[in-house]
Order: C-alpha cells, then sequence, then structure tokens
C-alpha cells in the first residue's frame, strides 16, 4: 500500500489492509493520508533518512530484500 486509493480499492475485496512497509518508511503515513497530505508522504527511503527512522540491519535486509526499488 503506498497511497489511499491503494488502500480503498484493496478494501473493497478484503477485510484489513497491511500498511506496515510503508509505516517504516513514512511513520506519518496513516496521518498524512486521513488529512489529505498524500504529498508529502515519504516514499522511498534514503540513506539520510535511515538514522532518523532508526532504521537498522534486520529492518534494512527485509527492506532490500521485499522492496529494493523504494531504497536510496
Amino acid at each position: 500500500m503506498r497511497t489511499k486509493q491503494d488502500a480503498e480499492d484493496t478494501l473493497t475485496n478484503a477485510e484489513l489492509v497491511a500498511v506496515g512497509r510503508s509505516l517504516i518508511i513514512d511513520p506519518h503515513w496513516t496521518s498524512k493520508v486521513l488529512e489529505g497530505k498524500e504529498d508529502i508522504i515519504r516514499r522511498v527511503l534514503a540513506d539520510q533518512d535511515r538514522e532518523e527512522l532508526v532504521v537498522e540491519n534486520g529492518i534494512l535486509e527485509f527492506l532490500k530484500l521485499m522492496m529494493p526499488d523504494r531504497l536510496r
């Protein structure tokens, strides 16, 4: 899930939407979506963001495996 529309589309056929990966990259994803501020959602994880978000070895390796396109 990257956008509100992604979540809404999924919920037409499911009862639950997982946004965990998006929350790792932008912990404020939910509030930004609810406030209509999707344009400021962090969509990639840059090297300089890792320290601020405390994304270290285990999580970083998971992200490299599961969504390498969102790492910079």
